[in-house]
C-alpha cells in the first residue's frame, strides 16, 4: 500500500477536498484507514454487503459537514483555504478517520 503522502494530489490537500475528484480519494482514504485501524468493523461491513454504501455515505457526510463549517468559519473572517483546512482537521475523525478499534 502506498503511503498517503504519495497519493495526495499535487495541489494543496485542504483545497482538494471539495474538488470533483475528491470523493474517490476520500473513499479510498476511508477504506484503507478502516481496513487498517478498524479491521473488525471493516470485515463485518464487508461480509454484510454494506461497506461500499457506508464508505459513500461517510464521504457525503464529511463533505456536507465541511461545507457547513467552512461557511461558518468564512463568515467569521477565515479565508477559504483556512476555513477548509480547519474544517478538515475538525471533521476528519467524525466519518473518515475513525478511532482505532480496541
Amino acid at each position: 500500500m502506498k503511503a498517503l503522502s504519495q497519493e495526495l494530489p499535487s495541489q494543496n490537500f485542504a483545497g482538494y477536498l471539495m474538488d470533483r475528484d475528491a470523493p474517490d480519494f476520500l473513499k479510498k482514504l476511508a477504506r484503507d484507514h478502516w481496513a487498517k485501524y478498524r479491521p473488525k468493523m471493516y470485515s463485518r461491513l464487508q461480509s454484510t454487503g454494506v461497506l461500499e454504501d457506508l464508505l459513500e455515505r461517510a464521504v457525503e457526510f464529511t463533505r456536507e459537514d465541511m461545507r457547513a463549517l467552512e461557511g461558518h468559519l468564512k463568515a467569521h473572517g477565515y479565508s477559504e483555504i483556512e476555513a477548509r483546512q480547519a474544517a478538515w482537521e475538525e471533521l476528519r475523525a467524525k466519518w473518515i478517520l475513525l478511532p482505532q478499534e480496541k
